[in-house]
């Protein structure tokens, strides 16, 4: 009788294990931004850019919008953007503050209602090479009163990305990657951390494979799905899920390949590891055999 209730609660345990639970859909609030990335790229001889940016009042109420403009770089691998401050970009050689200008710093949106705001970026020939970025700050007050007297306002960013024409130099490296050297089943997440030495930004393309001991392909997929650019002298972290394997691993050592570039590149760098895999079936039959080995040993014992 206990045996079958250790079974039944390991069945159980099992069974809730492998439920899924879904967050439930997001509601979008306040206001919002589109596109919520720009990249613009010069051509020859380019001395100026002009853009858009759609601020949407998603509330019941009347929302005055303004727009400012914030230089910015990353705080951490993690992509977030930490945007500078009074003069603490004056020496920031990717900075565009200096040569943005919006059409409309100020609108008033009444419940639901869009407004298409026009930008421009003038004297691009006198940029330095490479890539420069900035932030479309957008700050929503209840009413058209003074900012200071609010406390907290509601504030979202269009990023602006521009490469000048020639000069821009991109360098990618796979600086770190996190991966076991032993474990019991093939990972289904590969963390890597690219690093860009140029001075432009740069996104990662590529795939990653896992090969089985014989060499056969297994397992496929692709490099920074979300497009998710690194800014120069950079580094950024990114996660990228991996399909699980369809047939039963055998325990052995299975490789583990990147390939990767940056956009407008054709050939890949390549980065392989092997890893050895256990296998969790496997390794509960060797428990098993263990078990009943210890178990015919102890009874002959006692014979």
């Amino acid at each position: 009788m206990k045996n079958w209730l250790i079974l039944l609660i390991g069945f159980l345990i099992v069974i809730v294990g492998t439920n899924k639970v879904f967050a439930a859909s997001s509601i979008t609030n306040g206001i919002t931004v589109s596109p919520a990335i720009q990249q613009i790229a010069l051509s020859k001889n380019q001395t100026t850019a002009n853009f858009k940016v759609e601020v949407i009042n998603n509330t019941t109420n009347q929302q005055f919008i303004t727009a400012s403009t914030q230089d910015f770089t990353y705080l951490n691998q993690n992509g977030a953007v930490s945007f500078f401050t009074g003069t603490t970009n004056i020496n920031d050689t990717h900075g565009l503050v200096n040569f943005i200008s919006i059409g409309l710093p100020e609108v008033a949106l009444a419940p639901h209602q869009s407004k298409v705001i026009p930008i421009s970026i003038a004297n691009a020939n006198k940029l330095s090479d490479g890539g420069h970025y900035v932030a479309i700050v957008f700050k929503a007050y209840p009413q058209n009163i003074k900012k200071a007297n609010f406390a907290i306002v509601q504030a979202v960013s269009s990023l602006v990305f521009l490469s000048t024409y020639g000069g821009g130099t991109q360098n990618l490296s796979l600086d770190t990657e996190i991966i076991s050297s032993i474990d019991l089943n093939l990972p289904r997440q590969i963390v890597t951390v690219m690093g860009n030495s140029g001075n432009t930004q740069t996104t990662p393309r590529g795939y990653i494979q896992i090969l089985n001991p014989e060499g056969n392909l297994i397992s496929q997929t692709q490099i920074n799905v979300f497009s998710s650019l690194i800014l120069p002298q950079s580094k950024r972290l990114l996660t990228d899920s991996l399909n699980p394997a369809r047939r039963f691993l055998w325990p052995g050592f299975y490789t583990i390949k990147i390939f990767y570039n940056h956009d407008g590149q054709t050939n890949f760098s390549v980065y392989q590891k092997k890893i050895f895999v256990i296998t969790e079936p496997f390794l509960i039959f060797i428990i098993v055999i263990i078990v009943v080995l210890i178990g015919w040993f102890i009874r002959r014992k006692k014979k």
